[in-house]
């Protein structure tokens, strides 16, 4: 499984020799600099979006394979985190981790400054 920006770039492109899972719905900002107005769609339709976050439909299934993984790696949010709104599907992944009977291992980027 694979979100984020890396999972735009698969999206149009997957160099790799295997099937990966992608998020198949967001919400996302048109722009990341004022406003507050989202945009909820497929991801078939939803052209780019400046932070794309994961809707009910994606945290459901990325959900489902965790919890039935024998070993996990996970690097990273499912976006921006730290902003309440778009939040859920970091903690849809995190709750799936902690319910999962796998081997896990969980690695964040570390900020420096503010």
């Amino acid at each position: 499984m694979i979100g984020g920006k890396m999972a735009e770039q698969l999206r149009d492109e997957n160099p790799l020799d295997f099937e990966v899972v992608l998020p198949t719905d967001v919400v996302g900002r048109r722009s990341l600099r004022g406003g507050r107005r989202v945009k909820v769609c497929p991801t078939t339709r939803c052209g780019r979006v400046a932070r794309p976050r994961y809707r009910p439909e994606t945290r459901a299934r990325f959900a489902n394979e965790i919890t039935q993984a024998k070993t996990i790696f996970w690097n990273g949010p499912m976006g921006v985190f730290e902003w309440p709104r778009f939040a859920a599907g970091t903690k849809a992944v995190a709750e799936a981790v902690a319910r999962a009977d796998a081997f896990s291992v969980v690695a964040a980027p570390i900020r420096f400054g503010r």
